[in-house]
């Protein structure tokens, strides 16, 4: 490979790192705000709820909402 092309390597490789950094470091409001676009018949309070838990470490997100846990990873609990 070529020095031209492994610089090119090296350069993506720290861009695509650098986009997971700013994903990382986004705010909670633009990370459930990504995920309601996503997603949009989810309420924008799940969004928030899903990326809060996400960001806390309080994983897995336990609902009873059907939708929400079919649209992303939180655990559906069980009714009656």
């Amino acid at each position: 490979m070529s020095d031209a092309a492994s610089s090119r390597t090296r350069s993506r490789a720290g861009d695509r790192q650098r986009a997971r950094q700013a994903v990382d470091q986004a705010s909670p409001f633009d990370r459930a705000l990504a995920l309601y676009v996503g997603h949009p018949k989810l309420s924008c309070d799940d969004c928030y709820l899903v990326t809060s838990a996400d960001m806390t470490s309080n994983q897995p997100l336990c609902t009873f909402d059907r939708k929400l846990a079919s649209q992303t990873d939180a655990r559906l609990l069980a009714t009656g």
